[in-house]
C-alpha cells in the first residue's frame, strides 16, 4: 500500500508491514520517520512562562482504498505526530491553508488540540472529504502545526490528488422475447400480435462506475388495451430490485404484457425506469413493440477494463508562470503574503486568493525562499490584529512575526524581504492616505485597516538587505469589479479619490509595485484566473521581462514589462478598462535599485 504525500524528501514508514512513502517540504519535516502508536495521553500540565519547542515526527494519509488517492464520496485522515521537545507546556492548534482549489472537498481548517506538555506526543487527526461532485486534479495544501503562547509554527505543504466519481451508467435492452403456447391466444410466429401475450426478458447493464440500490420500475404508457403481468399468475407488482450491480455487471429482468384483440395503436410502449442510490443517475427507457412485426433483440456487452472519470481541474497555476531552472536561492530571504478574497463586510475581491497561493508557490520554488520562512495569511485568517503581529514596528516592546526574525542587525542586513499584499483598497477621504482592508474591517471605516504609509516606514526600520512589495490592489474607493466582472461601489455614495503616496515613506533599499494608479481599479481575467498585475508580474519573473536576454530579471526590467503588458490585456476585449501599474520610487529615482537582480536563471 503505497501512499504519495506531501513533496520533498522521500521517508520510509513501516506500519503493520506496509511500506508508505511519505513526502514533505520544509525544513521542518522530520528527517527519519518511524509510525508507532501513541500511548494513553497524561493529563496536560498547566500553561509554564517556559517556552515549548514542537517537533514533527510522523505524517500519515489514509484513505479507504489505500492509494492516497481520494476518491469522490471517500474520506481521508492526514494523521500528523507532534511532540513537545521543550521546556514548557505548548497550546497546540492545527491551520490548513488551501493553495489549490479545493471545490468539492471539506475539512476542518482550524483545529484546537488543547496543551501539550513537555516530553510528551500527541497525535491529531484532520479528516479530509470529497463530495460527489469532486474533479479530478492535484490538491496541496499548506499545514501549520501552532504553538499558541510563542505563535511559533511548524510548516510543510501536503500534496494528494482528487479523483472525480466513476458515474453508474445504464444501458437497458430487450434481451429476449417469446409469444409462445403459454397463451392460449398466442399466434407463436415471432410477431407481435393484438391479443397475444408477451413474454420480455430485458437487461439492465452498469457501463460505469459502482452503482448501489439499482431497482427498476416497468410501467406500460397507459393506452387502452394494454395489461402489464410480473408472472403468469398475474401479479401486478412492477417494481425490480436489483441491489448492487458493479462496473460491466447485468441483471435480467422478466415480465409480461398483453393486449386485448381490439388493440388499435400501431405500437407497445413499455417504460423501464432505472434508479440508484444516488438518485442522480438513473435513466429513463422506452422498449418499443411493433404490433405486426418482430422485435429487435440485443446482446450484454462486453466491458472493456478501465473506467472513464469525470471532469478534471483546471492546473492548480498556469504552468508558463513556474520556469525552469532558477538559480535564486533566497535561504535568508522572508516573504509575507496576504491575499484577501472572501470578506466579512464586503463583496469578494476575485481571485485574491488564487494570486496569494501562487505567489507564495513561486516564493517556494522559484525564489527558493525556505518555506518555514513565508508568512502566508488568506481570506478569514488576514485579519487586522493578524497584520498587526506580522508588521509590528521595530522599537515596540510587543512581539511580531517579522520583529522576530529581524531583530539581530547582522541577520537583518543578509535579509532580502519579499511583500505580497492582495484585496481591497480604500482611502481615507480626508488626507487621502490609502489602506488595505482586511478581512474583519469595513470598508467605510478604512482608517482601522491597514496603513499601507505607515506599513512601509516599519519595512524600512529593518534595515534589511532588500525589500520588495507587490501591492495588488487599488484605493480610489471608487468601485470593484465581482468575478462576473460587474461594477460594484465598495461604500455606496462616495466619489473617487486619488489616493497619495508620498515617496519619502519608501525606504533607500525598498522596491513597490503597485497594481495601478491613480483612481483606476485594478482587474482581473476570467481567461487568466488571476488579477492582471499578478498575472504579469509572475510571468515577468518567469522571463518574459529579460530584456537583454542575460537570464537575469531587474527590478527596472520587471516594471517596464508589466508597464506594457498590465495595460494592454486590461484594455482587450471583454474588459476594455484602464489599468496602469506604478513603481516607487519612479524609474528615474531608483538608482542602483534598478538594477537589482530579483530572479537569476
Amino acid at each position: 500500500m503505497r501512499h504519495h504525500l506531501i513533496t520533498g524528501m522521500s521517508i520510509l514508514i513501516l506500519l503493520g508491514g506496509c511500506s508508505t512513502q511519505v513526502e514533505l517540504i520544509g525544513k521542518s519535516a522530520p528527517g527519519v520517520i518511524s509510525f508507532r502508536p501513541v500511548q494513553g495521553q497524561k493529563k496536560p500540565d498547566e500553561p509554564s512562562s517556559l517556552p515549548a519547542h514542537l517537533v514533527l515526527d510522523d505524517v500519515l494519509f489514509e484513505d479507504p482504498s489505500g492509494d492516497s488517492v481520494l476518491d469522490a464520496e471517500e474520506s481521508g485522515t492526514l494523521t500528523l505526530q507532534v511532540r513537545n521537545d521543550g521546556l514548557g507546556t505548548g497550546k497546540v492548534s492545527v491551520r490548513l491553508t488551501p493553495l489549490s482549489d479545493v471545490e468539492h472537498l471539506s475539512f476542518q481548517r482550524h483545529t484546537e488540540v488543547g496543551l501539550l506538555p513537555v516530553e510528551e506526543a500527541q497525535t491529531i487527526r484532520v479528516p479530509i472529504q470529497a463530495d460527489i461532485d469532486v474533479a479530478d486534479g492535484p490538491r496541496e495544501v499548506r499545514v501549520e502545526i501552532v504553538e499558541e503562547y510563542s505563535r511559533t509554527t511548524v510548516p510543510f505543504t501536503f500534496r494528494f490528488n482528487s479523483h472525480s466519481l466513476v458515474k453508474p451508467k445504464f444501458r437497458v435492452i430487450v434481451r429476449s422475447y417469446d409469444d409462445g403456447r403459454f397463451f392460449k391466444g398466442n399466434v407463436p410466429d415471432g410477431r407481435i400480435q393484438a391479443g397475444e401475450m408477451v413474454k420480455v426478458v430485458a437487461n439492465v447493464q452498469n457501463m460505469g462506475g459502482e452503482a448501489e440500490a439499482v431497482a427498476v420500475a416497468v410501467e406500460t404508457k397507459g393506452e387502452e388495451g394494454i395489461s402489464y403481468a410480473r408472472d403468469l399468475q398475474g401479479s401486478s407488482e412492477n417494481r425490480f430490485v436489483l441491489g448492487k450491480l458493479a462496473p460491466g455487471k447485468n441483471r435480467d429482468i422478466t415480465f409480461y404484457f398483453f393486449t386485448t384483440s381490439v388493440f388499435a395503436d400501431p405500437k407497445v410502449g413499455i417504460t423501464l425506469r432505472v434508479s440508484e442510490a444516488r438518485g442522480r443517475f438513473g435513466v429513463e427507457e422506452e422498449l418499443v413493440f411493433d404490433i405486426g412485426q418482430s422485435v429487435k433483440t440485443e446482446d450484454v456487452l462486453v466491458v472493456e477494463p478501465g473506467q472513464k472519470r469525470g471532469g478534471a481541474l483546471a492546473p492548480v497555476v498556469d504552468s508558463g508562470l513556474f520556469p525552469e531552472g532558477s538559480q535564486t536561492r533566497l535561504e535568508h530571504g522572508l516573504a509575507i503574503i496576504f491575499g484577501i478574497e472572501d470578506y466579512r463586510y464586503t463583496f469578494e475581491a476575485a481571485y485574491k486568493h488564487r494570486d496569494a497561493a501562487t505567489f507564495f508557490q513561486y516564493c517556494r520554488d522559484v525564489l527558493g525562499i525556505p518555506e518555514e520562512r513565508i508568512q502566508l495569511r488568506m481570506d478569514s485568517d488576514a485579519t487586522k490584529a493578524e497584520f498587526d503581529y506580522v508588521f509590528e514596528p521595530r522599537d515596540t516592546p510587543n512581539q511580531g512575526w517579522l520583529k522576530k526574525r529581524l531583530r539581530d542587525p547582522q541577520e537583518a542586513a543578509q535579509t532580502d524581504l519579499i511583500v505580497y499584499l492582495a484585496g481591497h483598497g480604500f482611502p481615507d477621504f480626508s488626507t487621502r492616505s490609502p489602506y488595505l482592508i482586511p478581512y474583519d474591517v469595513r470598508p467605510e471605516q478604512a482608517t482601522n485597516g491597514v496603513s499601507l504609509e505607515k506599513l512601509y516606514q516599519t519595512l524600512s526600520e529593518f534595515k534589511t538587505r532588500s525589500v520588495t512589495v507587490f501591492v495588488e490592489s487599488c484605493f480610489s474607493g471608487a468601485s470593484g469589479y465581482d468575478r462576473s466582472g460587474a461594477e460594484q461601489l465598495l461604500v455606496l455614495n462616495t466619489n473617487p479619490v486619488i489616493p497619495v503616496i508620498e515617496q519619502p515613506i519608501i525606504g533607500p533599499n525598498m522596491v513597490l509595485f503597485t497594481a495601478t494608479s491613480g483612481d483606476k481599479p485594478s482587474s482581473n481575467r476570467d481567461d487568466l484566473r488571476h488579477g492582471i498585475f499578478t498575472y504579469s508580474v509572475l510571468k515577468g519573473l518567469g522571463g518574459a521581462a529579460d530584456g537583454n536576454g542575460d537570464k537575469a530579471i531587474t527590478v527596472e526590467e520587471l516594471f517596464r514589462y508589466i508597464k506594457r503588458e498590465v495595460p494592454k490585456k486590461a484594455l482587450e476585449s471583454p474588459l476594455d478598462r484602464e489599468q496602469v501599474p506604478e513603481l516607487l520610487p519612479s524609474v528615474d529615482r531608483l538608482g542602483e535599485r534598478a538594477h537589482r537582480v530579483l530572479v537569476q536563471y
